[in-house]
């Protein structure tokens, strides 16, 4: 997951992302998934936007986008990290703001210190 948000130039941009960052581990954390269970765009929309500080989103292209957010699927072995040989289109099973897992399977957030990005504009 990578998100930009616009920040309250009064507040400490790096304070708002960690904080955006802790309520993102919990909620894409796997144990709150089950199988077949969609992504719902929106709720993770609004855990970053109700988050102290944020203004608002920024537009970003990518796949399965909504918003100032976008969702990529990584396989293989990525650095260090070694992730499911699973290519899965996330753009092409996008609908109604809801991004829906292959028959039978379960979306996990592997490594969610190095996997959930943040970039954040005054």
């Amino acid at each position: 997951l990578i998100f930009d948000v616009i920040v309250d130039p009064s507040l400490n941009k790096s304070t708002v992302i960690q904080n955006i960052l802790k309520k993102l581990v919990k909620a894409l954390d796997v144990k709150n998934f089950h199988i077949d269970q969609p992504i719902a765009v929106y709720d993770i929309v609004g855990i970053i936007t109700s988050t102290p500080g944020v203004i608002s989103l920024n537009n970003m292209p990518g796949a399965a986008n909504t918003g100032g957010i976008k969702f990529v699927n990584v396989s293989g072995l990525v650095g260090a990290n070694e992730y499911s040989d699973i290519i899965y289109d996330l753009t092409a099973n996008a609908r109604h703001g809801l991004i829906l897992p292959p028959a039978g399977g379960i979306f996990e957030c592997r490594y969610v210190n190095s996997d959930i990005i943040g970039k954040a504009t005054i």
